[in-house]
């Protein structure tokens, strides 16, 4: 039965109250770069609207404009994050929670669409998040739905950091040990006194490159080790995103990839348990 599990709102509720704190903090970022979204700005509407004819003529186009710019953009990014605030507060199986997680969804997918130059996988990790959410919201009740929500998210957390670390694999830079230092010297996600540093220690340089490889192709593991391995993994990729956070500037992974961790670590005691009952 489930109920001999680790708890799954205890899991659920964690998930939620990590990516919305994470999504307030983006809203607000967003609010304060208004500017970038007005006329001239990198990305002001008229020119956004361009990459389509829907987008451009027509009784569609006509209501983006409405939405893409002006009051009613800015409105709905402070609704946004004014409704991952409010999720701290009204839980994740009432109706309350699925009418303000439809609004942020809804938010999240026009945002994205208002912007869709620079997004990384942390914004696509948040819109799995809150439409895996959003899902399992319409059913609350059911335990076998909060089951596969977990499930979902651990998987595809699991697959996000697996699959960038094989695809560091074929990547003569990264293999060679030299990817973290020639990022750190780039002017968007560079740090001049850390690269200076690893410039100064090519050894170090090599092992924080490759120690960056290891722990995402093996990430996946922490399904299988039992709870002191998963916490290791866990904590490790804590570190990893806090110090991408410091370096780096990635500070939206931070929130985006911990919320998935409440899922690793219930789907981890959970093949635990499977593994004890099949013994």
């Amino acid at each position: 039965m489930l109920d001999a599990l680790p708890p799954q709102d205890l899991a659920l509720r964690a998930t939620i109250s990590i990516v919305a704190i994470g999504t307030a903090i983006t809203s607000l970022e967003s609010l304060y770069l208004q500017r970038d979204f007005r006329a001239g700005g990198i990305f002001c509407w008229r020119i956004l609207q361009t990459r389509s004819l829907i987008e451009a003529k027509g009784p569609i186009a006509r209501l983006l404009d409405h939405l893409m710019q002006g009051p009613v953009f800015t409105g709905l990014v402070a609704s946004e994050g004014a409704a991952a605030i409010g999720l701290l507060f009204t839980g994740s199986c009432n109706a309350c929670s699925l009418a303000v997680l439809t609004l942020i969804v809804l938010s999240l997918l026009i945002r994205h669409s208002r912007a869709p130059y620079g997004l990384d996988g942390s914004d696509q990790m948040s819109l799995l998040l809150f439409v895996s959410l959003w899902l399992r919201s319409i059913q609350p009740s059911n335990p076998w739905v909060g089951e596969l929500c977990l499930w979902f998210i651990g998987l595809q957390s699991c697959l996000a950091y697996g699959s960038a670390g094989v695809a560091k694999l074929f990547s003569a830079t990264w293999r060679r040990g030299e990817a973290v230092a020639m990022i750190t010297k780039t002017e968007c996600y560079g740090l001049s006194s850390f690269a200076d540093a690893l410039e100064r220690h090519p050894l170090l340089s090599r092992s924080i490159t490759w120690g960056v490889v290891a722990f995402e192709c093996t990430f996946p593991a922490a399904l299988f080790l039992g709870s002191r391995g998963c916490i290791i993994f866990l904590s490790l990729g804590l570190m990893f995103h806090l110090a991408n956070a410091a370096v780096m500037g990635l500070n939206s992974f931070v929130w985006s990839f911990t919320a998935t961790y409440p899922a690793i670590a219930y789907c981890s005691a959970r093949v635990q348990w499977t593994l004890h009952r099949a013994w």
